[in-house]
């Protein structure tokens, strides 16, 4: 097991485009780190300069307290994994998988027994004389990761390895690669734009926006403690509601909405009053009928079928709102409904930067 440092890690591009503007990043061994955020926030470029496919135009990066900024490829000891499965067309699956063990001297009878015993963990041992044209990408995407699992690396780097897979088999590959990381304990930093997928995976969540690390921390963590509004968002489906108004003596008033409400005394921030931005999250969102005596009364706009559950956007004096209920809940587009929101589940952001408040 691994540990990774970053430090002041940068990369800018001739163009003038800033990639990554100085990452600090530290990952225990044996930790499973998922980089979360948008397309273009950075998270790709952070993990091909871990991989030494990209060189830091500032900023240093140590593998197990060995320098290796500079070191190319094969020089660090990592495992790989692309979103876009770059298997070698004419090698046959075992060829691929064999090919880092052949690469670092491994005997060949070595090298296809341990072929053998990851495909068989993979279910792919049927696969192995095929070649990669003649598969299917979720069958692509569990090829390449035997190959970079098949030997024990000090770091695995994956780059969405899941993203062009369905969602049965991305469920079942997510609970893989979780399991094989826990059972070897090998240092693992993925990148993913699927904040479920970051959920469910890791031991910390890293969410970048425009090439800076906004919050790094356990993911129940980043979702009940957003360090801003951009992670409140973005983290969550849907994401957390937004009221932009004014405290003043416990009470919550809107800009559309003069009455505003009382806010209980465990909800209200410790800085005090003044402008502020209440966040909620929709399950903290109560319904009711219009007749209740809730925060805001508002109209069903439109109704989303979640499954297990419904997300109903509810148009009020304090701008659209949205309430997560169970799929039986009553409620339905075009209902006048009341609207309760939970203390517990409150949140305060600077008005501002959109830090948010104790």
């Amino acid at each position: 097991m691994s540990r990774v440092e970053l430090t002041g890690v940068t990369k800018s591009y001739t163009a003038g485009t800033l990639a990554v503007d100085r990452v600090d990043l530290s990952i225990g061994s044996g930790e499973f780190v998922v980089l979360l955020g948008p397309s273009g926030c950075g998270k790709t470029t952070t993990l091909r300069m871990v991989a030494g496919l990209e060189l830091p135009s500032g900023g240093k990066i140590t593998i197990d307290g060995e320098d290796v900024t500079r070191k190319g490829p094969a020089e660090r000891d990592v495992g790989f994994v692309f979103q876009f499965y770059a298997l070698y067309p004419h090698f046959t699956c075992a060829e691929n998988i064999a090919f880092p063990l052949e690469c670092a001297g491994v005997e060949r009878r070595e090298r296809a027994e341990r072929v053998a015993r990851v495909a068989l963990r993979l279910g792919i041992l049927d696969l192995l004389p095929r070649r990669p044209r003649e598969l299917s990408g979720g069958d692509q995407q569990r090829v390449a990761l035997a190959r970079a699992m098949v030997r024990k690396p000090a770091v695995y780097l994956m780059d969405e390895p899941l993203g062009t897979l369905d969602a049965e088999r991305r469920a079942e590959l997510c609970e893989f690669i979780r399991e094989q990381q826990l059972s070897t304990g090998v240092t693992t930093l993925y990148v993913t734009h699927d904040q479920e997928e970051a959920m469910r995976l890791a031991d910390r969540v890293v969410v970048m926006s425009a090439g800076k690390i906004l919050q790094a921390a356990p993911p129940l963590e980043v979702y009940d403690q957003p360090a801003n509004r951009f992670v409140a968002h973005f983290v969550g489906s849907p994401g957390m509601n937004f009221v932009e108004g004014e405290l003043a003596g416990g009470r919550f008033r809107s800009g559309h909405y003069g009455e505003g409400f009382a806010c209980a005394p465990g909800s209200l921030p410790s800085g005090g009053g003044g402008r502020l931005v209440l966040g909620i999250r929709p399950e903290f969102v109560k319904l009711g009928p219009a007749s209740d005596s809730g925060h805001v009364r508002g109209r069903i706009v439109a109704d989303e079928d979640l499954g297990s559950s419904r997300a109903l956007h509810v148009d009020t004096p304090c701008g659209r709102l949205v309430a997560r209920v169970a799929a039986e809940s009553p409620g339905r587009r075009g209902d006048e409904v009341s609207l309760t929101l939970e203390a517990r589940g409150i949140r305060w952001f600077d008005p501002g930067d959109g830090a948010s408040l104790p």
